[in-house]
């Protein structure tokens, strides 16, 4: 992940699934930036494993989720 990446999840503009599948929001996709399908709207459901070090905390991942996460 990217620091791009990184600052798209804080920001809600992406999210983890509980699959470890990246999750796009809508809204963003919808505008049709040229940019932002190429850097951010191709990961969508993209899946990721969890690094053996410093795996995520689910809580934190689901709490992106539900509170984060712009859908």
């Amino acid at each position: 992940m990217t620091v791009l990446h990184h600052r798209a999840f804080d920001a809600g503009v992406i999210t983890i699934n509980d699959d470890m599948a990246v999750q796009v929001s809508w809204i963003y996709t919808m505008r049709g930036d040229e940019f932002f399908s190429n850097a951010i709207g191709q990961c969508n459901g993209a899946q990721i494993s969890s690094p053996e070090k410093f795996a995520p905390n689910p809580a934190f991942l689901a709490y992106n989720c539900k509170c984060i996460f712009q859908d």
